[in-house]
């Protein structure tokens, strides 16, 4: 248990003293900032500033508590607490489903509950990169999954049939987390299906109603805040435009149009998505065949109404190719995956805490138990040294006393005592926590612009095909979302991408040095 606690508490500080020098947290973290001004559109298709954005609003609300701070680290820190905490709150509570009804729970269902939950921690760290940068990254990803699980969860602890207060908190969450990241879109259907077979056709229409009601009103909500066009392009038509990708296996972008190239990148990610999935399945599959015979006896109705962790297999199985699509679309890293092995996750921490119940009222039995205790500290053991960071891996970590000495608070400092003189393309959330405006960031011009990016070397048949080239961000829009008495442009390193920015700016040729942002690539005039 200490062991496992431990190595939990290290994956969470490591994650938060990393996430400040990651370009990408703090840019997922700017549309919060901006809402918060009064923003409303963080990447409309022919006017506003543009960020790198193709999510619902859901997930700019899901981090407004970071909003109370006025530093920007500490901000993105409080942030990915709060990812962590979306993705692990349904994990917790599975983990302690043995304290079930009013009877309080025994020292050693304490015990198991917290050996499920830390375990899970340790196994993400460990095991599956794809779910730890999910779980640890400020993304939709984390309040999506969290929200969903959520849904699951509380069907899960339901059992009777007649409670409509549960069943509208279980759809009024499912259909947010569709509202923070559309892939999430098949998770009604998937408990709606559950609900069916377990419950019977009376639930099912009640589940059913619910789910009418909520859609409807969230759905109107969110329409009136922000306007139907400009979802429609941020949450749909933008990430339809992206072409298939497959970055891992060396495929470079493209349309991929014949039915041979699909079907190579999609079994591709398929093979992946199995590759990850099989330690979760092998429990999953062992517990099912050990109830098989039950089947028999009492029908698959009945089966699943009292195994009800099967709510979270049939919401990975929805999810399967929704994670197979995200991954073969370009910038669909690995942790695209986590949208179905997130519930198998889920799964498999409810068998564990449903077997720790009947162990925990079982007889002791000490030479078993040993044992069982030998073997579990020789598991964690070995995929601890298997996954141990050496001195060479901890090289991008920083640590406490480089915390706050780090580009984005560089920058943000410098914005303060000279406000709209400077304008920094990588860093959007300082413009909007120092001077209450929002700019242009320069991934987001790298989105509108991919196919004259240096990032790639892309043949000129690939490049003809480009989808994105109609959203190209015009000359005049552009100067509208930078600073109006604009001095400087600002870049924490030399990197070819800066030239996109530059491109606009073409009067800003001259580089300058400044003491407060020192070791920068700054332009003039």
């Amino acid at each position: 248990m200490p062991l496992l606690f431990l190595v939990s508490v290290n994956v969470v500080l490591i994650n938060i003293l990393q996430c400040p020098f990651d370009e990408w947290c703090h840019n997922r973290l700017a549309p919060t900032f901006a809402l918060a001004h009064g923003y409303r559109f963080f990447n409309d298709l022919n006017s506003g500033p543009v960020l790198t954005w193709m999510y619902g609003p859901m997930t700019a609300i899901a981090y407004l508590p970071a909003t109370l701070l006025h530093s920007p680290t500490s901000a993105i820190a409080l942030s990915i607490f709060l990812s962590a905490l979306f993705f692990f709150v349904p994990v917790l509570l599975l983990s302690r489903v043995c304290s079930s009804g009013n009877n309080p729970m025994g020292s050693k269902e304490i015990v198991y509950s917290l050996l499920i939950f830390f375990g899970s921690i340790f196994l993400i760290a460990t095991q599956f990169d794809n779910l730890a940068a999910a779980a640890f990254m400020i993304h939709a990803d984390a309040p999506s999954l969290g929200l969903a699980g959520g849904a699951c969860t509380i069907l899960y602890f339901r059992r009777t049939s007649s409670n409509w207060g549960w069943l509208l908190l279980s759809a009024s969450l499912a259909i947010l987390s569709i509202w923070t990241k559309q892939n999430l879109l098949p998770l009604p259907f998937a408990l709606l299906t559950y609900v069916l077979i377990a419950d019977g056709y009376k639930a099912f229409k009640r589940y059913l109603v619910c789910y009418f009601l909520v859609t409807v009103i969230i759905s109107i909500g969110f329409i009136l805040a922000f306007d139907s066009q400009y979802l429609y392009f941020t949450m749909l038509k933008w990430p339809a435009s992206w072409p298939w990708s497959l970055d891992s296996y060396g495929r470079i972008p493209g349309k991929y149009e014949s039915w041979p190239e699909r079907t190579a990148v999609l079994g591709s990610a398929a093979y992946e998505l199995l590759k990850y999935s099989l330690p979760l399945l092998i429990v999953i599959l062992y517990q099912f065949g050990c109830q098989f015979k039950q089947i028999k006896f009492v029908g698959l109705s009945k089966y699943l109404h009292d195994n009800r962790w099967f709510i979270f297999v049939i919401a990975s199985v929805y999810m399967f190719p929704i994670a197979i699509l995200s991954r073969v679309k370009l910038g669909g890293g690995t942790y695209s995956l986590a949208v179905s092995l997130y519930f198998l996750l889920c799964a498999v921490v409810a068998i564990a805490s449903s077997v720790a119940t009947s162990t925990a009222n079982m007889r002791p039995q000490p030479k078993k138990t040993k044992a069982i205790k030998l073997l579990v500290l020789l598991a964690i053991a070995v995929l601890t040294l298997k996954n141990l960071r050496t001195e060479d891996s901890l090289t991008g970590v920083p640590n406490l006393t480089e915390f706050f000495v780090n580009p984005v608070e560089q920058a943000y400092q410098y914005n303060k005592e000279h406000p709209g003189k400077v304008y920094f393309p990588d860093f959007p959330l300082v413009a909007i926590m120092a001077e209450g405006k929002l700019y242009h960031s320069a991934l987001g011009l790298f989105d509108r612009r991919f196919y004259e990016s240096v990032n790639y070397n892309l043949p000129s048949d690939v490049i003809k095909i480009g989808l994105l080239e109609r959203f190209e961000v015009e000359n005049q829009r552009f100067r509208q979302h930078i600073p109006s008495e604009l001095e400087f442009i600002a870049f924490p390193n030399e990197r070819k991408m800066n030239r996109l920015t530059m491109n606009y700016l073409p009067e800003f040729s001259k580089k300058v040095e400044l003491d407060s942002l020192s070791g920068w690539v700054v332009y003039a005039k």
